[in-house]
């Protein structure tokens, strides 16, 4: 990411109006590559002339995002949220702000602190049969998925009752929902 004013660390990029991703600027791998936990399909080279959609994972997410873009773009008005874009070992609390540039959205996001972990979260297996439900804002879970108690990421390492495979699906807990109900 590159540098700004204040020494923190930016990285943005450039949708079209069909929601394609046409540019990056900022050290995109190196970035989200640097614990060495970003698949092929999300280094630049691949996100470049694809759907930004096709990235966010959950369709109440993808709503909001859609409703966001809608918003910019009928206003002209700059929107800009706190967001979690962690990996397995590092905790990352980021800034985003999303601003239109004639027919496009420029996505700015802004790290704010970073921590590595002492060991990595444990990670999801897409195929299992185990659910655990993740606000893609916030990063807190709820696990069962039935349980209405929303917990910091954190505490998945001591889930008494968490299997060894589980999987992740994404929503938005009770605060980014009604934050984002009253923002648009």
């Amino acid at each position: 990411m590159m540098p700004v004013a204040d020494g923190r660390v930016r990285l943005s990029y450039w949708i079209d109006s069909n929601e394609t991703v046409v540019k990056i600027v900022g050290p995109w791998d190196a970035w989200l590559g640097h614990d060495g936990e970003v698949p092929e399909h999300g280094r630049k080279h691949k996100v470049v002339g694809n759907s930004l959609f096709s990235f966010i994972v959950g369709d109440g997410v993808r709503h909001v995002y859609r409703t966001m873009h809608a918003r910019i773009l009928e206003t002209g008005r700059t929107i800009e949220f706190p967001f979690r874009c962690d990996s397995a070992w590092f905790r990352r609390d980021m800034q985003m702000r999303i601003g239109r540039e004639g027919n496009s959205l420029r996505y700015d996001s802004v790290l704010i602190s970073e921590t590595r972990r002492p060991r990595p979260l444990p990670r999801p297996a897409p195929a299992a049969d185990t659910l655990v439900a993740m606000c893609s804002f916030c990063k807190v879970y709820r696990f069962p998925i039935e349980s209405p108690l929303w917990k910091d990421i954190e505490s998945l390492f001591v889930e008494p009752n968490l299997p060894e495979l589980f999987s992740i699906t994404h929503s938005l807990c009770e605060h980014c929902a009604a934050l984002w109900l009253r923002e648009l």
